[in-house]
């Protein structure tokens, strides 16, 4: 009887694990289809990869992406110079600020001209969530501070797409298919776009193509990588246990890949570390394929937070503003919300026994409030440029920033 329960179950989930994939190419009928994708369309399928069917290795792929560009020597000179990686505070913030501008766009509607999507008239865009287009135009504003070349945009461009398709492929219980990748590569090559990225291919093999030359050309072993290299690898290995540290080197490196390890100077792992981890990859995705139903519920990078008109009359009466809350805890906390009654109780008795390091616990150093779109950025440019970065919000998604995330209320709140 066991067996016949344990038989029904596996085909119960071999039934349901490809639904979404089925729903996606239940879209896409033709070839054609695919090849006229618009950004709008892509991002749908994006939500069911990145939100349901493949959340780790994507969120995995795109942590390699944020360091595998430190290899190129020009752009890690201009991240040292600018100072955000001079202290482990300063990166971390630096690190989460990345994390949530990129999810804000990934995870808000695409919308404007380029996008595909419907289009507005002026009267209706209090219903359009502008935090997408806000964290293309802060990161816009935020890049113009730096001389970073055409071909370095691109390459980091590039990794955005690779990456989270390659890591999936290497580790995940399935490979991106075909419309998948299409759509990753039709999203990112539309925000590229918004960045004013001169885009010089016309598929993905094209850019996987020119990716993988400027790699073997320009990633190669220089001063700056190797500092930035130390620094990143430190802060991975400092929310590890001693014991722990070494293995997590091991790991850093393999997923970096030879050429970036080369330019940082980063020791090979050895041969066993690499079957051992494909090897534990294996059985959990052989798990996951015939022992786990699908996910119910979306793996989301940042909060789908949007105040009610009641919130909002409360905190502009109090001369606030609404803010967004981290989704998930960092080893550095930022923009987490405090704890309160018995959580916050059992927080300080870890804190006490030693069991959780106090710069680990969310407060006000953390900005445990909760984020802003336009505040963004190293610390000393949080109050700056917020009425240009709306501007050329507006200018993205073709209309008026309406709404809570407007400035409106902060307006009316100073």
């Amino acid at each position: 009887m066991k067996l016949v329960q344990t038989g029904h179950n596996v085909l119960t989930v071999r039934l349901v694990r490809y639904r979404r994939l089925r729903t996606i190419e239940s879209w896409f009928k033709t070839r054609d289809d695919i090849q006229d994708m618009t950004p709008a369309q892509a991002q749908k399928v994006i939500h069911l990869s990145l939100f349901y069917e493949t959340p780790t290795t994507m969120h995995l792929g795109t942590q390699v992406a944020l360091f595998k560009v430190w290899g190129i020597p020009t752009i890690a000179k201009i991240l040292l110079k600018a100072g955000e990686l001079s202290s482990q505070e300063s990166l971390s913030k630096r690190l989460a600020d990345t994390g949530i501008l990129v999810a804000t766009w990934i995870t808000n509607p695409i919308v404007g001209p380029g996008s595909g999507a419907e289009s507005y008239d002026a009267g209706s865009y209090e219903n359009v969530d502008p935090r997408g287009a806000i964290a293309v135009a802060r990161v816009n504003w935020l890049h113009r501070k730096y001389p970073i070349n055409q071909d370095d945009y691109r390459y980091n461009l590039a990794l955005f797409v690779l990456e989270p398709i390659d890591c999936t492929a290497r580790f995940g219980w399935r490979s991106h298919s075909i419309i998948e990748q299409q759509a990753f590569y039709v999203f990112w090559m539309e925000i590229g776009r918004r960045m004013g990225i001169d885009i010089p291919w016309a598929s993905l093999d094209e850019m996987r193509e020119w990716a993988t030359a400027y790699e073997e050309e320009r990633m190669v072993p220089n001063e700056h990588s190797v500092e930035i290299g130390q620094i990143g690898v430190e802060h991975f290995s400092s929310r590890l246990p001693k014991v722990l540290r070494p293995a997590g080197l091991n790991l850093v490196a393999t997923l970096l890949g030879p050429n970036t390890r080369r330019a940082m100077r980063l020791p090979d792992p050895p041969s066993w570390f690499s079957h051992v981890l494909f090897a534990l990859f294996r059985l959990q995705n052989v798990f996951v394929r015939y022992a786990c139903l699908p996910r119910r519920s979306p793996a989301l990078w940042v909060s789908s937070y949007e105040p009610s008109a009641e919130d909002l009359a409360r905190l502009v009466a109090a001369g606030e503003l609404p803010r967004i809350p981290a989704v998930f805890k960092r080893s550095s906390p930022w923009y987490y919300p405090e704890l309160k009654g018995f959580q916050k109780n059992i927080q300080d008795v870890l804190v006490f026994l030693k069991l959780r390091k106090p710069e680990s616990v969310p407060s006000k150093r953390w900005k445990s409030e909760g984020y802003r779109v336009e505040e963004l950025g190293p610390l000393r440019f949080e109050h700056q440029g917020h009425e240009e970065v709306i501007r050329m919000a507006e200018e993205i998604q073709g209309g008026p920033v309406k709404g809570p995330w407007s400035l409106n209320d902060r307006k009316m709140a100073s």
